[in-house]
């Protein structure tokens, strides 16, 4: 039996299609940046784990990959991904961009009904309202999404502002089991340090590369040497791999004269030294590894869609 009665403690999936926000939202909620965010489809790779601590409940967040039809081993590892994550929830928190249509799609539709197979409630959440004038646009939208089975409540929401995240937690709340903490009280995410530094990478080559070169990219950190200090001294030694499929993405990668790398580079170890609260040492490899997209073996390794 649980210590306290009316603490609550359960797993919330969020579910969605590409950029739509999901990750802003869990960064927003947490306060912290535990998923990286670009303007860039199939940013997140992975399911992040964020956890949200209060004195009365404990909300774990599935940041689950953007669920894409495309075809290809890795985005099939990416859609089992979120499947995963939706039969796990307690909650399913479904994030709608309502700047970029007024009505559901098929594609939301199907999502939310993988989401109603959990047997969980769904939160529909209607992000980036701040783009949307005037706000009695989105009442058919509401009204709509009402009818669908699962579907609990609609919440409008701004995460890049915060402008209804009050609301959504407390609707989240209301709907998590009793039960005692699944994690400890000082912790807001499971992901590792050398995990999160790698994504850091991966968020530089997102933004900084053209549209076709990204997606093709894997970031492996292969040496992580924390040699911190109590008072905030000391220095990380961070080493890793940037795995492209072809020779003529290894020379967009490094740039003329090996300009580029050290741009994003750069730019990496800035947000690694905000992450870790010390100097950084980063250094980063590029090697081509052609069929990596299509080689379970590599996706394994690489920690997509895991």
């Amino acid at each position: 039996m649980t210590e306290n009665a009316s603490f609550r403690c359960g797993t919330v999936t969020l579910l969605g299609q590409p950029n739509v926000g999901k990750s802003t939202l869990l960064n927003r909620i947490l306060g912290e940046k535990v998923s990286i965010v670009t303007p860039k489809p199939q940013t997140t790779r992975n399911r992040i784990v964020g956890v949200l601590q209060a004195s009365d409940s404990q909300v774990i967040f599935l940041d689950t990959p953007g669920y894409t039809e495309r075809s290809g081993d890795m985005y099939k590892r990416m859609r089992a991904s979120a499947r995963d994550a939706a039969g796990d929830a307690d909650v399913v928190v479904f994030v709608i961009d309502a700047s970029a249509s007024e009505k559901l799609t098929e594609h939301d539709r199907r999502l939310l009904a993988m989401g109603a197979e959990s047997g969980a409630p769904i939160i529909v959440v209607l992000n980036k309202v701040d783009r949307v004038k005037p706000k009695d646009r989105l009442l058919p939208f509401i009204q709509d999404m009402m009818g669908v089975q699962g579907v609990a409540v609609v919440i409008p929401v701004c995460a890049r502002n915060g402008d209804g995240i009050d609301p959504l937690l407390q609707e989240i709340r209301e709907r998590l089991p009793v039960g005692d903490r699944l994690f400890p009280e000082d912790i807001y995410t499971n992901a590792s340090e050398r995990f999160l530094c790698g994504e850091l990478v991966r968020e530089q080559l997102l933004l900084q590369l053209r549209q076709e070169i990204p997606h093709g990219t894997a970031v492996v950190i292969e040496t992580f040497e924390d040699a911190r200090d109590e008072d905030g001294g000391g220095i990380c030694h961070v080493e890793g791999r940037i795995v492209v499929p072809r020779e003529s993405h290894k020379v967009i990668v490094l740039g003329k004269g090996g300009e580029r790398i050290r741009e994003m580079s750069t730019e990496a170890r800035i947000n690694m030294e905000k992450l870790l609260g010390s100097k950084v040492f980063l250094r980063m490899f590029v090697v081509v590894h052609s069929d990596w997209m299509s080689s379970p073996g590599a996706l394994e390794e690489y920690g997509v869609g895991t």
